[in-house]
C-alpha cells in the first residue's frame, strides 16, 4: 500500500496500541542488550517514541512508531546545551549510533513495520492539513508526530 492510501487510517490512541509499542521495545531491547526510553505521550503525535541516548556523542536517536500505519522512521537529535536539542542528518551521526538504527529498522521490519526514509519525511502529503496549524501536513507531521 502507498504512503497516500495508508494516509486515510485515523490515530490509534488506544492503550492496545502503547502496549504494542512497549511489547516491541522489549524485544528491542532483549535481542540488542540495550536501554531505550518509550515515550508515549500523542500531543500533536500520531505516534509513539522509542529513544536510545549516547551519552558519548550527545546524540539521541528517535524511533518514531506509527499509530496509523505499520510505519516507522528515525530521528536524530543532538545536544547544543543542557536541555536544548537540534535535529541533525544521519550523515552527522557516528556509524554505531546509524547501525543500532539499522538493527532496531530489522527488527521492526521483522513485525511487519515499513521504513520511512529521511528524505520521505519531509515530502507533502497532499489533502492532508496539520491539527496545530492547518497547514499542509508532511509526511513525517502526518504519520508521525507535527511536533519534533
Amino acid at each position: 500500500m502507498s504512503l497516500d492510501q495508508l494516509a486515510h487510517n485515523a490515530p490509534d490512541y488506544s492503550s492496545a496500541f502503547t502496549e504494542r509499542v512497549r511489547a516491541m521495545r522489549s524485544r528491542i531491547q532483549g535481542e540488542l542488550s540495550l536501554t531505550l526510553a518509550h515515550k508515549d505521550t500523542m500531543d500533536y503525535s500520531s505516534g509513539q517514541v522509542l529513544e536510545h541516548y549516547d551519552p558519548g556523542s550527545h546524540i539521541r536517536a528517535q524511533i518514531w512508531i506509527s499509530s496509523r500505519a505499520p510505519l516507522w522512521t528515525s530521528v536524530f537529535m543532538r545536544s547544543i546545551a543542557p536541555n536544548e536539542w537540534v535535529q541533525i542528518s544521519e550523515d552527522e551521526v557516528p556509524p554505531p549510533e546509524q547501525e543500532l538504527v539499522k538493527s532496531i529498522g530489522a527488527i521492526l521490519s521483522s513485525e511487519g513495520f515499513g521504513e520511512v526514509s529521511a528524505s520521505q519525511q519531509k515530502e507533502p502529503l497532499p489533502g492532508h492539513f496539520t491539527e496545530l496549524d492547518s497547514a499542509p501536513s508532511t509526511v513525517f507531521q502526518h504519520f508521525f508526530s507535527e511536533v519534533v
